[in-house]
């Protein structure tokens, strides 16, 4: 989604343990310039302040899909 060009916004699908393990792998400056607005709730905070430690992007909280 952070490389295709017609992706305006991203929205997770749902929350649930098991971000956390995938955080080192986790493109944050390639999300921060993407441009796009990441967006999700629960989970998905690990995300969120992942990308803002990191690049100091900020995303949304809102519902899941």
């Amino acid at each position: 989604a952070a490389r295709d060009p017609q992706v305006d916004l991203v929205i997770a699908l749902r929350g649930g343990y098991g971000l956390t393990r995938l955080l080192p792998d986790i493109d944050f400056p390639l999300l921060a310039a993407s441009g796009k607005r990441w967006v999700g709730h629960s989970d998905f905070t690990a995300l969120q302040l992942g990308l803002l430690a990191t690049t100091g992007a900020g995303s949304f909280a809102g519902p899941c899909v």
